[in-house]
């Protein structure tokens, strides 16, 4: 669970570094992005920042973000570390506690897109809040790291409740 801890430094090293990719939008304006069977909506004017090596164990590191800065949402896949079920998500819930020494709330556990999930929010910083849900599909992970500023927290919490909420496993 360690691999969620580069997040933070994703987010500030955002300066100068992205684009959008093209993705269709759907008629509530909003943008959507879609991977080999999975696909979530996402706020209109945020873009997409891809990032290259970030995180070495990740199949996919990816940022949205309504502009450069602190304040976004990394989505991340990983595959191959030990499978995670409903049965067994008490353990993946201790090391995600463990992982995040900066924990104020959780970890709770929920189900996102019919799958096992965790969540945990942090305040590594003052003026930083982390609110990082992982779902589990066997050996995938699927990390969102929302990230913001007080002044945009409520931004924010909106376009990460929309991608969590719109996720799907296809």
């Amino acid at each position: 669970m360690t691999r969620v801890t580069f997040a933070l430094a994703v987010l500030v090293a955002l300066t100068g570094c992205g684009g959008e990719n093209g993705d269709s939008g759907n008629e509530g304006g909003d943008k959507t992005f879609e991977g080999k069977g999975y696909s979530f909506t996402y706020p209109a004017e945020w873009e997409e920042y891809e990032l290259d090596e970030v995180n070495p164990g990740a199949a996919l590191t990816t940022v949205f973000a309504p502009e450069e800065g602190l304040s976004g949402l990394i989505f991340e896949i990983s595959d191959g570390g030990s499978p995670v079920t409903a049965d067994n998500i008490d353990e993946a819930e201790e090391d995600l506690a463990g992982a995040i020494q900066e924990s104020t709330e959780g970890p709770i556990q929920l189900t996102m897109a019919g799958l096992p999930a965790l969540r945990i929010v942090a305040h590594p910083r003052s003026d930083l809040t982390r609110r990082i849900t992982t779902a589990f599909d066997g050996a995938t992970l699927y990390l969102f790291d929302c990230a913001f500023t007080p002044e945009r927290a409520e931004e924010m919490k909106r376009g990460c409740d929309q991608v969590e909420e719109s996720f799907e496993i296809e």
